[in-house]
């Protein structure tokens, strides 16, 4: 004799994921999701998204930099970035450009 029984249970489960973006040598943007794992409770989870950040952390902050065009007039254009690739792109584009000369500074990590 074989039976067969079929039921519908309630699941619950926390998903960290990971969001991140990246730009070219253009400045141009990509950006994507994916999925780091499931966990059978919050407090897993949760712990889980607290060691991923802070491995982030280590690997360099997150720093704003101030790309700013050197002129000796007493208006200097600023432009803002977060993260040094994308104030490279960003100051190596405006050279490219033939804005004048930008650098590069950097604020201090808080």
């Amino acid at each position: 004799m074989v039976k067969v029984e079929y039921r519908v249970r309630p699941v619950v489960r926390y998903v960290v994921t990971r969001w991140h973006q990246e730009l070219d040598d253009r400045g141009c943007s990509g950006a994507g999701c994916e999925t780091v794992g499931e966990y059978p409770n919050e407090e897993v989870a949760e712990r889980v998204l607290r060691a991923l950040e802070a491995d982030e952390r280590a690997k360099g902050p997150d720093r704003q930099y101030a790309i700013v065009q050197h002129s000796f007039e007493p208006e200097a254009k600023v432009l803002y970035a977060y993260g040094i690739a994308e104030a490279i792109a960003r100051r190596d584009r405006l050279n490219d450009e033939g804005g004048g000369s930008w650098r590069i500074f950097a604020f201090p990590a808080e």
